[in-house]
């Protein structure tokens, strides 16, 4: 192969006039690509700039983020998937918040999309403490919310 290439096999076998395996292929290394909300070190476990062909590499984001694939292929110069995202990560609604809604305490259901909201409910007779719980990246904040109990009003005598 040419500098900069790579055989798909290392070793060719003669027996009886052929060939083991009967051909090869010359290949590329494959660049890590720059992939936004990757961990620190990149977005390939095993190397920050390039990797070999016919070999994959480990897919990481950064904490709260997780990757579309869990690995990519070096073939032919190209990752395979051809392109790689780092996602984030939804929230689970808040555990632990006593006189909740029976229906579980964030309107929206027990898994928050990154980016909406955990809009609060409590059962009746109750208040929640804050409206609205944010949701980016895996993270909820405020992290809880408490449902309070409503004041007693005091009746015209």
């Amino acid at each position: 192969c040419q500098d900069s290439f790579y055989a798909s096999d290392s070793i060719l076998r003669c027996h009886a006039e052929t060939l083991t395996p009967a051909t090869f292929t010359c290949e590329a290394q494959c660049a890590v690509p720059t992939v936004a909300n990757a961990a620190a070190g990149g977005i390939c476990k095993e190397a920050k700039d390039k990797i070999m062909p016919f070999t994959s590499c480990t897919t990481q984001c950064a904490t709260g983020y997780t990757a579309s694939a869990t690995s990519l292929s070096c073939r032919n110069g190209g990752f395979s998937p051809a392109t790689i995202a780092c996602n984030p990560d939804p929230c689970p609604a808040p555990t632990g918040v006593e006189f909740h809604h029976k229906k579980g305490p964030c309107q929206d259901g027990s898994t928050i999309t990154s980016g909406s909201t955990c809009v609060s409910q409590c059962l009746a007779g109750y208040t929640p403490s804050v409206a609205s719980l944010a949701c980016k990246a895996g993270t909820l904040t405020p992290a809880t919310f408490q449902c309070v109990p409503n004041p007693c009003s005091i009746p015209d005598v």
